[in-house]
């Protein structure tokens, strides 16, 4: 192995420590934060994040890595726990706390995709519709502990290209990301 491959490899296994670390940190004060969502975060954390987002030798997949996620959710701590496991994940994020934050945001930064927390934001159709109007290659994933939002029938059929139960379910929002970075 030549020197290069080497120093290479071995910042490969720094990050992935680094990311243990993270995560360590991250359920200590998430778990107080929120105790029932992730539910069984601990335990699943490093299999979830292995499964959906390295390739088969361990390596974090490229893909994942050039998404640019943006957070839209009101409530500031709810926002930076979603954002810190986004994070671990060497996946590019940002909150965002408001609505009117958002259009201001998206000019500075393009994101690829956006979570939107349905529970503590006033969107309705008409936003979705101007959003996707200025952004089209713009991908959108709301959260929501409602399972029906009747308002939203068609941003839910046409803008949003998935709709996430909360508490969240780490797996699937992964497999979302990944669905999305590898289209």
């Amino acid at each position: 192995m030549s020197a290069t491959g080497a120093i290479s490899l071995v910042k490969i296994l720094i990050s992935y420590f680094v990311i243990i670390i993270n995560n360590l940190k991250y359920h200590k004060v998430y778990l107080r934060s929120y105790p029932d969502d992730f539910k069984g975060w601990p335990e699943m954390c490093t299999e979830v994040l292995q499964k959906n987002c390295c390739n088969t030798w361990g390596l974090w997949e490229a893909d994942m890595e050039l998404l640019r996620v943006a957070v839209v959710d009101a409530d500031v701590l709810y926002c930076r726990e979603l954002c810190a496991l986004l994070e671990q994940a060497n996946i590019q994020v940002a909150p965002v706390h408001s609505l009117k934050e958002l259009p201001e945001y998206l000019r500075r930064e393009p994101a690829g995709v956006l979570l939107v927390d349905l529970d503590t934001l006033p969107v309705d159709n008409n936003f979705f519709r101007s959003l996707k109007k200025q952004n089209p290659d713009l991908y959108i994933m709301c959260l929501s502990s409602r399972t029906h939002h009747p308002a939203l029938q068609e941003a839910m059929g046409s803008h949003i290209y998935a709709s996430l139960a909360k508490p969240l379910n780490v797996e699937e929002l992964f497999y979302w990301l990944k669905t999305i970075a590898e289209i």
